[in-house]
């Protein structure tokens, strides 16, 4: 996948998926092996679904959390990837500006 300003649909999380992962689709849903490190998914128990605005992620498994199942999703889609990095550098720049100003005003 292409970077894109576009946000992630379901296919763009099918594409990090690990190789091994069974995946079954289901009209809008796709049902797969959870990436969770809490469970041995043998039997798929991980729903991807495309929201209004976002990509659904559930496992039906009750020893996933939400958090480390969108962790692993926000660590490999391409789209957060380039988010993080765009937030890291606006930081940094203000960052900057903030030093500078105060630079200025301590009269250096």
């Amino acid at each position: 996948m292409s970077y894109s300003t576009n946000k992630p649909t379901v296919e763009d999380f099918v594409e990090v998926l690990p190789s091994s992962n069974n995946i079954i689709r289901s009209g809008s849903w796709v049902v797969t092996n959870c990436v969770g490190s809490n469970h041995e998914d043998k039997n798929p128990s991980m729903i991807l679904r495309q929201g209004n605005s976002n990509v659904l992620v559930i496992c039906k498994s009750s020893n996933c959390s939400k958090e480390e199942l969108l962790s692993y999703f926000y660590e490999r889609v391409p789209y957060f990837i380039e988010s993080k990095k765009n937030w890291e550098k606006s930081q940094k720049e203000l960052c900057k500006k903030q030093l500078q100003k105060k630079e200025a005003q301590s009269g250096r």
